[in-house]
This record gives structure tokens, sequence and C-alpha cells, in this order.
């Protein structure tokens, strides 16, 4: 038998060190997919990407299967590829390294979002980066800068979700602050990058407003914290945006002087040839207002080339894309037959050594069934965990529904924000019911879902209860609800889907 002990022990010495060969090579590709998309070679990148996913499936390494998806789902992203970059970040969500790694599977769910919010699909990327909230506060490092930059990303991404598919500027306020705020609790220079697109968002909201001192504000902001703490740091957002303000207060000049400057900067970035076109765009309109016919039609040859060269690049590089994936999947089917070859090799050499250690079956009988008895106590020992963790779980929902209940009580001015957190299709169902709720008359029927009645609804608001039995009233009548209708049921009903 021991010839049997000596082949086995050259076929895993040989098979660590193909591992060990194989790790590094596979460590090398995720460093230079992760260095490629840092400077904005999103192709190169996911050329990477792709490589290392073939190496990490050929070892089953399930770390390296996971992080390659992530890249190739970036990359796809940035190039245009929406519904790829999610396909990659939902294979990446599912493997067993990222379900004990909280922090890509938030970067995963923010790419997600993020995807889902150009794809115009605005409820799902509102669930995404809610789900990405709701994480971060059940953690024990939502004061982490990591953690407070995902939060931010995520609160600025619900209020643009808000903008666009309901034109709600009120929402994108609101959510934009949150996402200024949580920015404001860390050392500008760990956020000014964040920060300075932050502060262009804001100032963006204010000029929509036609709020001009407030827009000047922030966008002047965003230059302080931009070349505070980077001397290089490109402005062309910023030039951009005091063209925008200048040009929708008239002022011609002012407004093509800084598109000329963002024009100037934009062009050391390859990578920004969409802002560079619109530019273009801005300036041939400024100059025509202007009454100088040259330039004019010298910018809208401009915008139309660069509208033209963005068309043949995008193409271009999608379809290398697009063959990039091809030979991913190609490839997979030749490690699929490399690996049925192993493994059926594999089988044989086993099949073998049973044959071998037949005889000694017998003899390890009692230890087999010694080893049977302490697997039926684990999986016992799993059902009891499972069991409490769904005790766990109910109680985390119970906690949730006593504090709105104080809160409500105490007439917390946190009251319909953390409700809406823990109740998030509230609101949304309410005002598909009937849109012009005003706020005050959702915050109402929050208590109402609560189960409190008029007198206590009165006491905690301060107010009479014939104002609360009157406002009531005149919600039952906007809903036309039945006189004999619970309205506290009502709610429930059309919240839980019951």
């Amino acid at each position: 038998m021991k010839w049997v002990s000596v082949i086995v022990f050259l076929f895993c010495g040989v098979k660590v060190c193909a591992q060990q060969s194989s790790q590094k090579k596979l460590d090398e590709y995720l460093k230079v997919s992760d260095h490629a998309y840092i400077n904005f070679e999103d192709l190169k990148s996911l050329q990477y990407g792709l490589k290392a996913n073939a190496l990490a499936k050929k070892i089953n390494n399930s770390q390296g299967i996971a992080t390659s998806y992530y890249y190739i789902s970036k990359a796809s992203s940035t190039l245009g590829m929406y519904e790829n970059g999610l396909k990659y970040a939902e294979k990446a969500l599912s493997e067993k390294f990222t379900q004990t790694n909280i922090d890509l599977k938030l970067r995963l769910l923010e790419i997600k979002a993020n995807n889902s919010h150009d794809l115009r699909l605005y409820d799902q990327s509102r669930k995404l980066s809610r789900e990405i909230i709701n994480i971060i506060n059940g953690s024990d490092k939502d004061s982490d800068i990591l953690y407070i930059k995902l939060l931010s990303s995520s609160y600025g991404n619900i209020g643009s979700t808000y903008y666009y598919e309901l034109n709600s500027l009120d929402s994108m306020k609101k959510y934009t602050a949150i996402e200024m705020a949580l920015l404001k609790k860390l050392p500008e220079k760990d956020a000014y990058e964040r920060l300075s697109v932050a502060y262009i968002s804001q100032g963006d909201n204010y000029l929509k407003a036609k709020k001009y001192d407030s827009a000047f504000y922030y966008y002047q902001e965003s230059r302080r914290v931009s070349t505070q703490y980077q001397a290089n740091f490109p402005l062309y957002d910023y030039y951009a945006a005091m063209g925008r303000f200048y040009l929708s207060s008239q002022k011609f000049e002012k407004s093509l002087e800084n598109f000329l400057h963002a024009e100037k900067e934009l062009v050391q970035f390859p990578q920004e040839s969409n802002a560079l076109m619109d530019v273009y765009k801005e300036i041939s309109g400024l100059y025509g207002k202007l009454g100088d016919k040259k330039k004019e039609k010298e910018y809208l040859l401009e915008y139309l080339r660069k509208n033209e060269e963005i068309s043949e690049k995008n193409e271009k590089n999608i379809n290398f894309a697009l063959n990039l994936i091809q030979r991913e999947r190609q490839m997979q089917t030749i490690i699929f037959t490399k690996r049925f070859h192993q493994v059926l090799i594999a089988f044989f050499v086993l099949l073998s050594i049973f044959i071998l250690y037949y005889f000694f079956e017998k003899r390890n009988k009692k230890r087999a069934d010694h080893q049977t008895k302490q697997l039926l106590d684990e999986k016992e020992s799993i059902i009891h965990e499972q069991g409490k963790e769904a005790q766990i779980l109910q109680q985390k929902v119970n906690e949730s529904f006593e504090e709105i209940v104080l809160l409500a009580k105490k007439n917390n001015p946190h009251f319909w924000t953390r409700f809406q957190e823990v109740y998030p299709d509230f609101r949304e169902k309410l005002l598909e019911k009937h849109p012009k709720f005003r706020g005050s008359e959702l915050t109402l029927c929050a208590y109402i879902f609560l189960g409190f009645s008029n007198k206590e609804i009165a006491d905690y608001t301060f107010k009479s209860v014939r104002t609360i039995e009157s406002n009531r009233y005149n919600i039952r009548k906007k809903l036309d609800l039945p006189t004999h209708l619970d309205f506290s049921v009502w709610l429930r009903s059309l919240v839980e889907g019951q």
C-alpha cells in the first residue's frame, strides 16, 4: 500500500505548486484590471477581468471569481453595457465569497443601483439604494469612510430617481441635503472629490429653482474643495456649471467665457468626450446669440464631428467588448471540458482506491456509523441555529415597529423619515391612489396605520380631536373609501398586500 501513498503524495504536491502559480497570475490579472479602470482604460480593464475570471474558475477560487466579476461589471457599466454590468454584478453577488464580504457586496449593489438608474428602472434603483442604506445602518461600520461615501451616494441616487421619474425637485433637494450632510461628516480631504460633485448638484437644484445666489454659492464651494486639496484638480464641471449659471441669467459673454474654460480643460481628458461634445454645442449656441456666425458654425461643426466620433468609438468599443465576452464564453466551454476530464480521471482513481480498501469496510463500519451520527447532530444544530436567526430577525422587526411608535408618541421630527425606512412602499402606494396628498396627510395616514385613535393622535401632535377627525374624513373622501371599511385595516392591506 506504500506505493499508493507515494503516488497520492506526489499528485497532491504537483497540484499545490500549480495552484500557487495560478494564484500568483490571478492576483496579477486582478491588479492590472483595477489599475486600468482607475486610468480610464475600460476595455483593458474588461479584458483582464475576463482573464482573471477564467483562471479563477479553473482553480475554483471563489474570491477571485467574485472579484473578477466585480471588475467585469464595473468596466461593462462604464462602456455603457448596463445589462451586462447588471448580469455580472448578480453573478458576483451569488458567489460564496461575497456572502461573507460586506464591502464587496455593497460595491456590487451600488453598481446595480447606478445601472438600474441609467436604464431608467427607477423603482429598482431606489430599492437597491435603500438596501445599501439598511445594510450599512445595521452594521457596526457606519462611521467608516467607505460606508459614509456609499451612504451618501445612495441617498443622492434616490433623490435623482424621484427627480427624473416624478419631476420632484423637492425630493431631490431632500435627499441631496442628506447626501451633503453625510459627506460633511468626513474630513474634507477624504471626501473632496465627492463633495465637489455634490456641490455642483446642489447648485443645479437651486439654479432650476432660479435661486441664483444659492446656486452661485454652491458652485464656488465646489471649486474651493476641488483646488484646496489638489492643485491640478480638473475644473471642467465647475466651469460648465458657471456657464449654465450665466446662461440662465442671460449673461451670454460671461457664460461663453466659462464654457471656453471648460473646453480648454476637457480636451486634456479623452475619456470625457461626451462632456466636451455638450460644451461644443453650448459654445456654438452662445456665439449665435452674440452674433458671431463664423464661430457659431465652427463650433457647431466641432459638435457634429465629436458626435460622429463618439458614435463610432462607442460602436467599436461595444463590439470589441462583446467579442471579449464571447471569447470568455468559449473559454468557459474549454474549461468545462477539461474539468470534466479531470473529474473523470479522479473518479477512476478514487474507484481504484475504494476497491483496494473494500475489504476493510466492515472494520470501519462502526466508525462510519459514528460519523453519520455526528453529521445528523450537526444538521440538527444548523436547523436550531436557523431557528434562532429567524427569531432574531422577527425581534428586529418588532424593535423597528416599537421605535417608530415611540417616535410618533413624542411627535419626533424624525418620525416620518424613519417610518418610510421601515415601510418604504407606504408613501408610493398612497400616492398611486391619490397623487396630490400633502405631506401632513401622509403623516396622519402613518399614525392611523400604526393603530392610534383620533384622541391619541390629537394628544401626540398637539391638535384638537375635531381637527384630526376632520382631516381623517377628508383623506377618506379623497380615497373614496366606503364608511363601513376600517381605515387602519385598509391601510395595512394596501401596504402589506394582505
